[in-house]
């Protein structure tokens, strides 16, 4: 049999008509045709759809032709078995009609007798992506792309590819986060399978058990932040707030905030102390980041990042993780500056407006004019230069790192105003123009 013939035989073989005599050689060619199993498969998880989004208005049809026909019927009957003359007129249409409810019944009915596969309702939901996600509902079927928002069934498998993470929110407002390069199934609500690649989940106190299943191992905590990475024959938890139990076959041990344990070959092994919790997930930064620079777990994770950049002797580690993350974490960088939080770390402060302005690009010339006559002149010193590079010039002011005079810097900051808002106004006239 080639792909053709099997093309052919593949939907009457989902409806249940393909003769038995004909079965062997079509199941043969599938066994062995990768594209033509695909495209039977696809048609499986169709058939599926569809019958059950006709399941409910199968009783009504046949309760309609029942109706019609018995309605046909009994008006014969009161006549003497003769039709009045609106009942000849309207026979055939009628007639036409309760055959159609008929055949619809015999379809329906034909549909929800047959094996076909079965849809779960969704437990979860793509939140965020930076790339490339796919899911699959049914195992051995082909991978299909997910669109941000897109449901997630129970029982589905999701990966994400070698250069995108993805954010899963459950319906019981559990987090799931997955690096790149990560498997993970999704039997029920309150469970996850890592076959390979590394997650973060952030579990909500509301007192249910949270599982996290491994080969060989099983997490379970009831809230908490996790980190676990998976490879073969070898796998990790990280505690980042909260505690977990961890279960395999040399026992089972508990594992609170700050510490890491590794499993090798399903054993575990000794418990560490984590010395940064931020380095060992800072992968999830990315993710936080499409939430926008008022999201407060990026906020938080920033400010922390900060701090150790005023006291750590590795402080160049931490300033690297920001700069890894790019133009996007200028504005929450900026946003901290003009908080009350900074004041009472210069060092931290200070770092934040130099890194800040070598990042910014003019989705921050709002963010960097508002610093422009800040108190302190290196904050001052690092917007102006950002807005300089940014604008191509500067506002033929002389005010420099030396000035302290309050209305001189508030009359630089204005002309930084007026220029962005002119600038603003022609580029949406631009746009309208194009438009």
């Amino acid at each position: 049999m080639d792909c053709q013939q099997a093309l052919n035989e593949i939907g009457p073989l989902v409806d249940g008509e393909l003769p038995e005599s004909g079965r062997p050689a079509l199941e043969a060619h599938l066994a062995d045709c990768g594209s033509c199993r695909t495209a039977y498969e696809e048609l499986l998880l169709a058939d599926a759809a569809l019958a059950r989004a006709f399941r409910p208005r199968r009783r009504a049809a046949a309760n309609l032709a029942d109706r019609t026909i018995e309605h046909l019927r009994s008006e014969q009957l009161r006549n003497g078995g003769a039709p009045q003359r609106w009942l000849r007129a309207w026979t055939v249409p009628l007639v036409a009609a309760a055959a159609g409810f008929l055949l619809a019944v015999v379809v329906f009915r034909a549909g929800g007798e047959r094996q076909v596969a079965q849809i779960p309702a969704p437990l979860a939901r793509l939140a965020l992506a930076t790339g490339p996600t796919e899911v699959r509902t049914v195992p051995n079927v082909a991978w299909l792309g997910c669109p941000t928002d897109g449901p997630i069934a129970a029982g589905s498998a999701v990966r994400t590819s070698d250069a995108a993470r993805c954010e899963i929110e459950a319906s019981d407002g559990t987090q799931i986060r997955l690096d790149a390069g990560t498997l993970v199934e999704l039997p029920t609500p309150r469970c996850v399978r890592l076959t390979h690649g590394e997650l973060y989940s952030a579990i909500p106190d509301d007192g249910k058990q949270f599982k996290i299943e491994l080969p060989g191992a099983v997490i379970a905590a009831t809230q908490g932040k996790f980190d676990v990475s998976c490879t073969p024959g070898e796998a990790s938890l990280t505690v980042v707030e909260g505690a977990a139990d961890v279960a395999c076959k040399s026992g089972t041990r508990n594992v609170a905030a700050g510490q890491r344990v590794r499993l090798v070959d399903g054993r575990l092994q000794e418990t560490d102390a984590v010395v940064d919790p931020l380095q060992a997930t800072a992968w999830v930064n990315e993710l936080l980041l499409l939430k926008g620079p008022e999201n407060p777990e990026l906020v938080e994770r920033l400010n922390d990042i900060l701090a150790q950049i005023g006291h750590a002797k590795i402080s160049y580690l931490y300033e690297d993780e920001i700069r890894r993350l790019g133009s996007r974490a200028a504005r929450p960088l900026l946003r901290y500056v003009a908080s009350q939080r900074s004041q009472s770390d210069e060092a931290a402060r200070i770092a934040a407006a130099r890194i800040a302005g070598d990042l910014a690009d003019e989705t921050a010339i709002g963010d960097l004019i508002a610093l422009v006559d800040d108190k302190d002149a290196q904050v001052r010193l690092h917007a102006r230069r950002a807005l300089e590079r940014l604008a191509g010039r500067n506002q033929g002011s002389a005010v420099d790192d030396s000035v302290e005079d309050p209305r001189a810097l508030r009359a630089d900051r204005d002309a930084w105003q007026t220029w962005w808002e002119s600038r603003s106004q022609k580029m949406g006239r631009s746009s309208e123009e194009d438009g």
